[in-house]
C-alpha cells in the first residue's frame, strides 16, 4: 500500500487535540532530572502556571507521559479498524500550549475566503483544476481537531518554592476573598486569563474546548480546593456539559479509566462537529450549476494551452468525497460508502472519452498530472469502498466492486493509449490485486474471518437465486442455488497470485517495448521516455517472487497443499526465466528438498504429468547451466518415461543428451544412485517366486521381468549389469549385460533369459555374488523375463530387497534402484512364464499363480524327513517284569539324518 498516499487509505477517526501534556517527542526525549533537594529555594513569584519550576518537573512529566501514552494508544495510522459497538475511539494529537490554530476564514467579500487548498486559490497545489490533495485529508486528520482538551496545573505553594511548613508560618492577612490566600487567587486569576484566551481562539472555529485541571498531592487536604475550582470554572464560563474536568493524583488504572470516560463524554461533540462540516459541504454542492449547463468546449479542441478551471463534475467529486470522509470520521459507514461510491462514479465518468454526466465537458487528458492524480484517487476510493463493505460482512459487494474497478479501467485503457498490450496497463493491474491482497492480509491479522464456501452457499440459498448482490442474477441462466465464483471472497493468497501473474505479463510487455525501442527508436508505439526509464529501474523478477512468496505463505496458512507446491514451483520458475539457474534449484531444494521431491511426488501420485514435465524441463536446464550433472542425469532418466507426452524426436534428444553427459569426465569413485520408486520410470520391474513356501535344500525358481512401453526408450539403452540384492547376501546375483549379437533376437518383443547356472565370483564394490553374462539391452516395446533359482540352506524368510540396473562408463557409474520389497500388493493376478516345446518362447504360455501383485518374499521351512518307524513287541506286559520292545528306524534320505526321539509307553486302555 506504500504506493498510495496513506491519507487516502487509512481509516479515519474523530480528531482530538490535547494541549498541556507536551508534544509526544518531547515527553520521550526531554525528561529533565529532578533538582537537588539541597538547592536553595527562591521566593514566591508571579509566574504563570504554564511554566513550572525545575524541582517538580520530573513528576509532572511522568504524569504527562503516562496520560499521553494512554490517549495515543488508539486511533493511529491503521488501514483496518472496523467500528465496534461501544468502542468510541479518537485519533489524538499532542500540541504545545502555545500552538496556534489556522486563522479562521472571514466573511469579507473583498478578501478571498477560499481555503489555501481550494482549486480557486492561485497558490493552491490544486489550482485551477485539481480534485483532492492528500494535504487536505491530512489537515483534518492531524491539524483541524473536532475537540480540544487543555490540561492545566492548579497552582500550589511548592510551585512557588514555598513548602507547607513555610506556608503555615506566613502571617494571615484578612481579605474579602474569604479563606483564599491572595497569592493563590492571583495565580488562579492568571490561569483564568490563560484559559479564556485559548478558549476564544478555539470556540470561534466551532471546536469543542474542554479543560482538565491537574491536581497535586498537596491539593488533596486543601479545604479551599473546591472554592478555587468553582472560581476557575465560573470565570472561564465552563459550566456547560463536559467542559470542565478535575484529575486528582491517580494510579495507572485510574488514568486509563479517566481517559476512557473523557473520550466517551466528548464523542458526541466530535460527531456534531463533523456533522456540521458535512452540512456545509452539502449546502455548497446544492449550489452547483446543473451539469447540462457546462461549457460546450472540449479540452482537446482548445487552441491554446491555458489551464481551465475545474468543471462542475469535478466539484461534485470533491464535495461527495468530503462528505464521505466526514461520514467516515463519524463512523457512519453506510453513509460513507454511499458518498464514496457517488464520488467514484463521477470521477470514473471524467476519464471516459465522452462523459455521460457532462457530455460537453472536457475529459481528463491522459498522462497529465491531473489525470495521474485522479487515477490515484480512483484507486484509493475503490480500496475504501471494498474495505467498508467488508466491515459489515459485505463480501460479495466488496469483491464485486473490485471486479468493477478492474473491468472499468480495462475498458478505458485503450482510450488512454495504455491498453492490455502495454506494460503500464499490467503495472496498474498488478497494483490493484496486490492492494486488495494487502487489505485482506491486514484484516485477517486483526481478527477478520474469510468466509468458508459453505457460508457462501448458505447465504445465497437463504437470499434466493435472484438475491441482490449475491450469487448470479435471476436472468443469468444459472441453476438455482448456484454461486458466481467471481463474487466469492478468497483469502489474500489468491489476489497476491493474481498480482504476480499480472506482473509476469508486465515484464513480457516491457521486454517487447525494449526490443522495439532498439529496433525502431522513433516508433509512435513507444510509451513516453520518462515512463520507459522508470520501468527500466524495476526488478520485475524480484517483485514477482515477492508476490508469489506472499501467496505461498497465505496458501500454506490455509493448508492448501497443492497450491503451495504449485506456487513454490512458480517461484523457482521465475528464477529460471531470468537465468538465475542456481537460485531456481536452490529455491526448489529449500522448499521441497532434493529436486522438488515433495511437489513432484504429489504430482506423480496424482498424475499431474504436464505440470511435472514443466518443472523437470526447467530444472534440467538449470542443472546444465550450473554444471550439476548428477541432477541432470536424474531428471533425464525420469523424462524418458512414457508418462510424459512428447514427440519421439524430443525423447530421443533427451536420451542422446543423457548419453553425452555419461561420457563427460566425472569423479570415477562416485556412484550416482537414483531411487526409481520415487520418480516415473521408463522401465517396469516385476519379481515372482513361483511358490509361496519352499523347503530347505530345495531348488526354488524365480522370475524377474523387465518391461518397456512402445515409445521409450527411443533407441536401445545398454545396461552394464543387473544386480539382485536379497535379504541373505549369500544369494545376491550379478548379471553382466552385453549387446545383443543376434539381430533377429533383438527384434523379439518377448525374450526369455536363463540365469539358473551361475558361478560365484567376487565383484569389486559388490562382494561375492552369483554371476553370469547375458546379452541384454533395454529396448522399447519389449518384455524380458529372467528365470533363476535359489537353494535355501536355512529356514526363515528369504526376500528380494531390491533390483539395481546399472550402467558404467569411463567416468560415471549410475545405478537405477527399484525397491521391490517396498512395493504394495497389486491388483493383477500373479503370472508365470512357461516355455513351449524345445525352449521356444515366441508363443509363450503364461499361467496364473495364487495371489496378486509381485511376490518378492518366500517362506523357507524344514521339509519332513523320509524316515520309517516300526515297533515290535509281544503283549501282555506284566508289572515288575522286563518287557522287550524292538524299534526299527529306516533312513530313506540320501544323506545322514540326525534324529532325536522321545518314546512314551502307555497302557492299552489309556490310548
Amino acid at each position: 500500500m506504500e504506493s498510495y498516499p496513506g491519507e487516502f487509505v487509512f481509516h479515519h477517526y474523530p480528531l482530538m487535540a490535547v494541549m498541556g501534556l507536551g508534544a509526544h517527542k518531547d515527553i520521550e526525549n526531554s525528561i529533565s532530572p529532578p533538582s537537588s533537594p539541597n538547592q536553595p529555594k527562591s521566593p514566591a513569584s508571579r509566574r504563570s502556571s504554564t511554566s513550572a519550576p525545575t524541582h517538580s518537573i520530573s513528576t509532572r512529566l511522568q504524569l504527562s507521559r503516562t496520560l499521553l501514552n494512554i490517549l495515543l494508544a488508539k486511533g493511529q495510522d491503521t488501514v483496518w479498524e472496523p467500528p465496534k459497538h461501544g468502542n468510541l475511539m479518537f485519533r489524538v494529537v499532542a500540541l504545545e500550549k502555545n500552538h496556534q490554530f489556522p486563522v479562521k476564514k472571514t466573511g469579507n467579500k473583498a478578501v478571498s475566503s477560499h481555503s489555501s487548498l481550494s482549486p480557486m486559490t492561485p497558490d493552491s497545489p490544486l489550482y485551477p483544476d485539481g480534485l483532492i490533495t492528500p494535504i487536505w485529508v491530512k489537515k483534518h486528520r492531524e491539524v483541524a481537531p473536532s475537540v480540544v482538551v487543555g490540561f492545566y496545573d492548579l497552582w500550589e505553594w511548592s510551585m512557588g518554592g514555598v513548602s507547607i511548613d513555610e506556608k503555615e508560618k506566613l502571617p494571615h492577612v484578612p481579605e474579602p476573598l474569604g479563606n483564599i490566600n491572595p497569592i493563590e487567587r492571583e495565580k488562579d486569576t492568571d490561569l483564568v486569563a490563560e484559559i479564556n484566551e485559548r478558549k476564544k481562539t478555539i470556540i470561534d472555529r466551532g471546536i469543542k474546548f474542554t479543560v482538565v485541571i491537574l491536581l497535586r498531592s498537596q491539593h488533596v487536604d486543601d479545604s479551599n480546593i473546591d472554592e478555587r475550582l468553582n472560581y476557575i470554572k465560573k470565570m472561564c464560563s465552563l459550566e456547560g456539559k463536559n467542559m470542565f474536568f478535575v484529575l486528582p493524583p491517580s494510579s495507572q488504572n485510574e488514568l486509563q479509566e479517566f481517559a476512557t470516560n473523557l473520550q466517551k463524554s466528548l464523542y458526541d461533540h466530535a460527531l456534531a462537529y463533523y456533522r456540521e462540516l458535512s452540512k456545509r459541504i452539502k449546502k455548497k454542492r446544492s449550489r452547483l450549476p446543473s451539469t447540462t449547463s457546462a461549457p460546450n468546449v472540449r479540452r482537446e479542441e482548445k487552441s491554446d494551452n491555458t489551464n481551465q478551471p475545474l468543471i462542475v463534475q469535478g466539484w461534485m467529486v470533491r464535495y461527495d468525497y468530503k462528505m464521505a470522509m466526514f461520514a467516515e470520521f463519524r463512523q457512519e459507514i453506510d453513509s460513507a460508502v454511499k458518498y464514496y461510491i457517488s464520488a467514484y462514479d463521477l470521477l470514473v465518468d471524467m476519464f471516459a472519452p465522452v462523459p455521460l454526466i457532462t457530455p460537453n465537458a472536457p475529459r481528463l487528458t491522459p498522462r497529465t498530472k491531473r489525470w495521474a492524480e485522479a487515477k490515484v484517487l480512483a484507486d484509493s476510493m475503490n480500496l475504501k469502498i471494498c474495505k467498508l463493505y467488508l466491515y459489515f460482512s459485505g463480501y460479495t459487494q466488496s469483491v464485486s466492486h473490485l471486479n468493477k474497478h478492474v473491468s472499468t479501467f480495462h475498458g478505458l485503457s485503450d482510450s488512454f493509449h495504455m491498453g492490455k498490450d502495454t506494460f503500464e496497463y499490467w503495472t496498474w493491474k498488478t497494483k490493484q490485486y496486490r492492494l486488495y491482497g494487502d487489505l485482506l492480509d491486514i484484516a485477517v491479522r486483526n481478527g477478520f474471518k474469510i468466509p468458508s464456501v459453505e457460508t457462501w452457499t448458505n447465504t445465497y440459498e437463504s437470499r434466493g437465486a435472484g438475491g441482490s448482490g449475491y450469487g448470479v442474477g435471476s436472468g443469468s441462466g444459472a441453476a438455482p442455488g448456484g454461486v458466481d465464483p467471481r463474487l466469492i471472497l478468497q483469502h489474500a493468497g489468491f489476489y497476491y497470485h493474481q498480482a504476480a501473474m499480472c506482473n509476469i505479463e508486465r515484464r513480457k510487455k516491457f521486454l517487447a517495448v525494449e526490443t522495439l525501442s532498439k529496433e525502431s527508436p522513433d516508433s509512435p508505439d513507444l510509451p513516453p521516455q520518462a515512463s520507459l526509464t522508470a520501468e527500466r529501474s524495476v526488478d520485475h523478477s524480484a517483485l514477482t517472487i515477492e508476490l508469489l512468496t506472499k501467496s505461498y505463505e497465505q496458501f500454506k496458512k490455509y493448508k492448501s497443499g497443492r497450491m503451495t507446491l504449485y506456487l513454490a514451483s512458480e517461484i523457482a520458475g521465475t528464477y529460471y526465466d531470468v537465468n538465475k539457474y542456481e537460485m531456481a534449484l536452490r529455491q526448489a531444494q529449500a522448499t521441497y528438498g532434493r529436486w522438488c521431491s515433495m511437489s513432484t511426488k504429489t504430482y506423480r501420485k496424482e498424475s499431474w504429468h504436464t505440470v511435472l514435465e514443466s518443472i523437470l524441463r526447467w530444472s534440467l536446464k538449470c542443472a546444465k547451466e550450473i554444471g550439476s550433472w548428477d541432477t541432470a542425469i536424474e531428471i533425464m532418466v525420469e523424462l524418458l518415461s512414457d508418462r510424459f507426452t512428447m514427440s519421439e524426436e524430443a525423447r530421443l534428444e533427451i536420451q542422446n543428451d543423457l548419453k553425452s553427459i555419461l561420457s563427460q569426465p566425472n569423479n570415477p569413485s562416485s556412484t550416482l544412485r537414483i531411487d526409481m520408486d520415487q520418480i516415473n520410470s521408463f522401465v517396469t520391474v516385476h519379481f515372482q517366486f513361483k511358490r509361496l513356501t519352499t523347503f530347505v535344500g530345495t531348488s526354488t525358481p524365480f522370475q524377474l521381468s523387465l518391461g518397456t512401453s512402445h515409445t521409450s526408450p527411443p533407441v536401445p539403452f545398454q545396461l552394464s549389469f543387473i544386480r539382485l540384492i536379497f535379504s541373505d547376501p549369500y544369494f545376491n546375483h550379478y548379471i553382466r549385460c552385453g549387446p545383443i549379437t543376434d539381430s533377429e533376437k533383438s527384434k523379439e518383443k518377448l525374450q526369455y533369459l536363463d540365469i539358473k547356472n551361475l558361478k560365484q565370483e567376487e565383484i569389486e564394490e559388490t562382494g561375492v555374488v552369483w554371476a553370469k553374462d547375458v546379452e541384454y539391452e533395454i529396448r522399447k516395446n519389449s518384455i524380458v523375463v529372467f528365470e533363476g533359482l535359489v537353494v535355501p540352506k536355512e529356514s526363515g524368510d528369504l526376500t528380494l530387497m531390491s533390483v539395481c540396473l546399472g550402467t558404467v562408463t569411463s567416468s560415471w557409474k549410475v545405478e537405477l534402484n527399484f525397491s521391490i520389497n517396498e512395493q504394495g500388493e497389486g491388483i493383477q493376478r500373479r503370472k508365470w512364464m512357461e516355455l513351449g516345446t524345445e525352449n521356444e518362447v515366441t508363443r509363450p504360455k503364461f499361467i496364473n499363480l495364487e495371489g496378486s501383485g509381485d511376490r518378492p518374499s518366500i517362506k523357507v521351512i524344514q521339509k519332513q524327513a523320509k524316515i520309517d518307524f516300526k515297533a515290535s513287541h509281544h503283549p501282555p506286559a506284566l508289572l515288575n517284569e522286563m518287557y522287550p520292545i524292538e524299534l526299527k528306524i529306516t533312513n530313506n534320505e540320501p544323506e545322514e539324518v540326525r534324529v532325536i526321539m522321545n518314546a512314551e509307553i502307555m497302557a492299552a486302555d489309556a490310548q
